[in-house]
């Protein structure tokens, strides 16, 4: 399943409802998909919900890096490993891009 941007026109509470709703689904093995690919701009959402994260550049666009979430399911944003991997795909995404 591709979703692109699915939280993004959503008021902040149920955004988060539905991200909730989407994990449990999928961690239960309720859905009858095998993959989620997930488009975000947003580096705590795709913290929060991927196993796997790739930071493009932005033109032309390019994988600048590939970090793979070492947490379980589920994660808490409050947990300072969780912040340290939030700021550190920060720092990729917003370091000047040489070449």
């Amino acid at each position: 399943m591709l979703m692109d941007e699915p939280f993004s026109a959503l008021d902040v509470l149920t955004a988060e409802t539905l991200r909730t709703d989407l994990l449990d689904l999928w961690t239960q093995g309720r859905m009858p998909i095998k993959s989620v690919l997930i488009v975000t701009h947003n580096i705590e959402e795709a913290v929060f919900m991927c196993d796997r994260i790739l930071v493009l550049s932005s033109n032309p666009g390019r994988v600048i890096a590939e970090i793979k979430v070492p947490f379980k399911h589920p994660r808490n944003r409050l947990d300072p490993d969780f912040r340290k991997l939030v700021d550190d795909i920060y720092a990729k995404m917003t370091a000047r891009q040489t070449g």
